[in-house]
């Protein structure tokens, strides 16, 4: 949050200073002007200036209030000035500032163990926490520590990941939660061809000519592809980066076995 927010603070002060130079610029530019008209233009001004000396206020008020936020990498995230725990998160709505709320609920009972608002819209990182709440509930009126043993967690695949399998098998919980590939293995499911990939015939590297003379390539088209790239990379690997003319590719007959998404690329 430190880095992004004194950046933001530092384009809102370059405002200020493009501001003042503007106004000193009108001014000089403006000598047989009305004074009032000055005046109206250096109130104008002013207020601009205030509003945006509030918004650094809120800015440096907020760096010193709270620490930078990172994600599970490390990475900084963005913060909001306004209500700093919230989160950018993707609805059905689309993307909100809000919360993601959680409850862990007793089946049998119908009744709420915990519930919780996190500023992180990722499930699995939820599993943690709801479980630790539901068990100091408990405690509080007088459950034992061991309550939850072998108790049975059911959660959607949203909720799956190896640490929070692995945490399962320390408290011994008797959790179900499938993973994300589930539907294409399970035989039972009626749809489950509809969630298997079904790979298309594609040309391979083999396919395509090397023309060491030229420093090109040759397409299964007969199309030349030429070098656009010495030094190319992907990942922590460099390659040489070929390309066709977009040309060629367009009105190519087997450009459905060369290209992963034809149509977007055109």
């Amino acid at each position: 949050m430190g880095r992004l927010l004194i950046c933001g603070r530092k384009k809102l002060q370059e405002k200020v200073q493009t501001l003042l130079a503007e106004h000193q610029r009108a001014d000089q530019e403006r000598t047989l002007s009305s004074a009032a008209v000055q005046r109206a233009e250096q109130d104008k001004v002013q207020v601009q200036m205030q509003r945006l000396e509030k918004q650094v206020a809120r800015i440096e008020k907020c760096l010193a209030e709270n620490e930078p936020k990172r994600g599970k990498r490390g990475k900084e995230l963005q913060s909001n000035v306004t209500d700093n725990d919230s989160a950018k998160m993707q609805t059905a709505h689309g993307v909100i500032q809000g919360y993601h709320g959680q409850a862990l609920v007793d089946a049998k009972h119908q009744v709420i163990l915990h519930a919780a608002a996190f500023g992180n819209g990722q499930d699995y990182g939820h599993v943690a926490p709801m479980r630790e709440g539901a068990k100091a509930n408990g405690q509080a009126i007088g459950l034992p520590e061991e309550y939850f043993e072998g108790k049975i967690l059911s959660a959607d695949s949203n909720y799956h990941s190896a640490a929070n399998l692995t945490t399962c098998v320390q408290e011994k919980l008797d959790a179900s939660i499938p993973d994300t590939h589930f539907r294409q293995r399970d035989p039972r499911f009626a749809t489950q061809e509809r969630h298997k990939p079904h790979p298309k015939e594609q040309f391979t590297f083999e396919d395509f000519t090397d023309d060491k003379e030229h420093d090109d390539y040759v397409c299964p088209n007969d199309k030349v592809l030429k070098l656009e790239a010495r030094r190319h990379k992907i990942g922590n690997n460099l390659y040489r980066r070929y390309e066709a003319d977009a040309a060629d590719c367009y009105v190519c007959p087997l450009r459905e076995k060369c290209l992963q998404n034809p149509e977007k690329l055109f």
